[in-house]
C-alpha cells in the first residue's frame, strides 16, 4: 500500500509539471471560455415578437401589444420580412393581424417554446378590442341603442380589472432561464467531446521514455497492477482538476446553469476516469497510436452530431441514429438530464 501511495504522489507531481498536461489544460480552459462566451444572449433571443398589422382594428391591437412590458413586440412592414426574421432566429415568433379570417396567424418554428404563453397575450389583446364591438352589435340587434351600448362598455372597460396571466413554475426551472439553458446542452456536448479528443491527443504526445519506464517498473517491482492503477488514478485526478476548473469558469460566465451542481460533478468525475483510461490505453498501445489520428475527426463529428443537443438521433436517416451509442456526449447529456 505504501508503494502505491508513494507512486501515486510522484505520478501526480510529474504529471502536473508535464508540458503536455499544461498545454492540454490551457487549451481546454480556453475552449471552455470561448464557447461559453459565444452562447446567445437570452434577453435578446427569447423576448422579441414580430407583428404585422393590416386594418384599423389590427392597428389598435398592435398598439396595445406594444405597451407590453414582458415581451418586446416589434412592428414589421409585411409578412415576408416577419417570416425571414423568424427563420433567421431574430424573432422568437411572429403574428399576422388582419381583418380577414382567420384574424390571427402565428409564424413560428419548433424552437418557439414560449409561443403558447404569447398566444394567450395576443389573443387577449385581440378580444379586448373585438368583444366590445361584437357585444354592442348583438345588444343593438336586441333593441338596445348603439350609443348606450358603447357607452356602457367603455365604462366597464375603465372600471373592470384587466385579464392577467398567472404563470406557475414547473420542473424546477424558471422560464426566463430556458433561452440560455436550451443552448447549454450543445455547449456540454462540445466540451465533453473535445476533452476526450484532447485526452487521446495527449496519449499520442506522451513521452516514450516515461512510458517505457512505467512498463519496466511494473515488471520489476512485483506490483504490476498497483503501478498501472497508480498511473491511471493520478491522470484521472489531474483531469478532474482541469474539469472542475472549467466548470468554475463556466459558472462565472453563464448566468443560468442548465444543470445542477451535483449532476455536473458526477458527470465530470466519470469523464475524468474515462479520459484517463483512454490516455493510458493509447499511450501504451503502439497500434492505436497509428490509428487514433485518423479517427479523431469522425469521432468528434459523431459525438457532437449524435449527442441529441442538435437533433434527436432517432430522426437521422438510414439508421444513423444508432451511432448515438458511440457518442460519449450522448451518455453525458443523458446522465445530466437524469440527475
Amino acid at each position: 500500500m505504501r508503494y502505491f501511495f508513494t507512486l501515486l504522489r510522484l505520478r501526480i507531481k510529474a504529471g502536473a509539471a508535464s508540458r503536455t498536461f499544461l498545454l492540454t489544460a490551457v487549451c481546454f480552459l480556453a475552449l471552455s471560455a470561448v464557447l461559453s462566451a459565444a452562447l446567445p444572449d437570452s434577453s435578446r433571443m427569447s423576448l422579441e415578437v414580430g407583428l404585422v398589422a393590416e386594418g384599423e382594428r389590427a392597428e389598435r391591437v398592435t398598439a396595445r401589444l406594444m405597451q407590453n412590458e414582458d415581451y418586446r413586440f416589434i412592428r414589421y412592414p409585411g409578412q415576408e420580412a416577419a417570416e425571414q426574421a423568424v427563420l433567421a432566429g431574430k424573432l422568437h415568433c411572429g403574428y399576422l393581424l388582419g381583418a380577414e379570417e382567420p384574424p390571427i396567424i402565428a409564424l413560428s418554428t419548433r424552437s418557439a417554446y414560449m409561443r403558447p404563453l404569447i398566444d394567450e397575450i395576443v389573443f387577449a389583446a385581440w378580444f379586448e378590442e373585438e368583444m366590445p364591438v361584437l357585444a354592442a352589435e348583438r345588444l343593438t340587434q336586441n333593441g338596445f341603442s348603439d350609443a348606450q351600448a358603447h357607452a356602457d362598455f367603455e365604462r366597464l372597460r375603465e372600471e373592470a380589472e384587466p385579464m392577467t396571466v398567472v404563470l406557475r413554475q414547473s420542473g424546477g426551472q424558471a422560464l426566463d432561464t430556458l433561452a440560455e439553458s436550451s443552448v447549454q446542452p450543445l455547449l456540454y456536448a462540445a466540451l465533453v467531446s473535445a476533452f476526450l479528443a484532447i485526452s487521446l491527443a495527449a496519449g499520442l504526445l506522451g513521452e516514450s521514455g516515461r512510458d517505457r519506464a512505467v512498463r519496466q517498473l511494473a515488471s520489476v517491482s512485483g506490483h504490476p497492477l498497483a503501478t498501472v492503477f497508480a498511473g491511471t488514478l493520478s491522470q484521472a485526478l489531474l483531469n478532474l482538476l482541469v474539469l472542475v476548473a472549467s466548470d468554475l469558469l463556466l459558472g462565472a460566465l453563464l448566468d443560468h446553469p442548465a444543470y445542477p451542481l451535483y449532476a455536473r460533478l458526477a458527470m465530470l468525475a466519470i469523464l475524468a476516469v474515462a479520459s484517463a483510461l483512454l490516455t493510458a490505453v493509447v499511450s501504451l498501445s503502439g497500434r492505436l497510436r497509428a490509428v487514433v489520428p485518423a479517427l479523431l475527426p469522425p469521432f468528434l463529428l459523431v459525438s457532437i452530431l449524435c449527442s441529441g443537443a442538435i437533433v434527436r438521433p432517432e430522426l437521422l436517416p438510414a439508421g444513423l441514429g444508432a451511432l448515438r451509442f458511440l457518442s460519449p456526449a450522448w451518455y453525458a447529456l443523458r446522465l445530466l438530464s437524469i440527475l
